[in-house]
């Protein structure tokens, strides 16, 4: 199995990731849009005040799904399930995390940003630029491994 190219693909088949957070009211899960460097670090942007972004202050441990939501129901099922920590981008990591993010990909067309780099990492922005740093990946892949989820070599992703 080449998992790099696996997993590529199947980030590859959208441009939505449900990402879940824990805070004091207790879980919660959204659709957010994403884009992954290299290193398969995943950016989003989101509005400070909502409940996950707040939830992430308290509590930086996420977890993401990501699949392409036009499989069939009788068919093929396959998609990747992330834990790790999301942190806000850092100043010295803004014109990357901004290109990466608002880069076109094999399912996304480029979406003008609406304000220069730096603005999405300011503390007091109207929209906040976060990277997720995963500590585990999952697949589950009918297709491959019937109905079991299998844990992805990170070792074989990043090198």
């Amino acid at each position: 199995m080449n998992w790099k190219q696996h997993i590529i693909d199947c980030l590859n088949s959208t441009q939505f990731m449900s990402l879940a957070t824990h805070g004091k009211d207790g879980v919660w899960a959204n659709p957010v849009y994403f884009n992954f460097d290299d290193r398969f670090n995943f950016y989003f942007i989101s509005m400070p005040g909502s409940l996950h972004m707040k939830n992430i202050e308290e509590d930086d441990q996420v977890a993401l799904a990501i699949y392409s939501t036009e499989q069939e129901p009788n068919g093929d099922v396959w998609g990747i399930q992330i834990k790790g920590r999301a942190v806000f981008v850092k100043e010295s990591e803004t014109d990357l995390a901004h290109k990466t993010y608002f880069e076109e990909t094999p399912y996304r067309r480029p979406v003008p940003p609406a304000h220069e780099p730096k603005a999405y990492v300011k503390s007091d922005a109207e929209w906040r630029m976060m990277k997720v740093v995963p500590e585990e990946i999952y697949c589950f892949d009918t297709r491959h491994f019937g109905e079991n989820r299998v844990t992805v070599p990170m070792n074989e992703l990043l090198n």
